[in-house]
């Protein structure tokens, strides 16, 4: 997940995207296991903001601000 963001644009976008949605039940899993440990609080919030693009993308903003929130 490091750098999604920052990969967002570019040529790969389509693929980045297709990646993202296949493992997101992991991704969303391993953000939620890791905001309820006080060691894992911070990478899991990197993680969470990290997918606004995909969010946005896939018309889940809702589902972002609920991680979020």
């Amino acid at each position: 997940m490091a750098g999604y963001a920052q990969r967002w644009p570019g040529p790969g976008q389509i693929r980045l995207l297709s990646q993202v949605r296949s493992d997101y039940a992991n991704i969303a899993a391993a953000i939620d296991w890791g905001l309820n440990r006080p060691e894992t609080v911070r990478s899991s919030v990197r993680m969470a903001i990290d997918l606004w693009c995909f969010w946005f993308a896939t018309g889940r903003l809702t589902e972002g601000r609920a991680v979020l929130g």
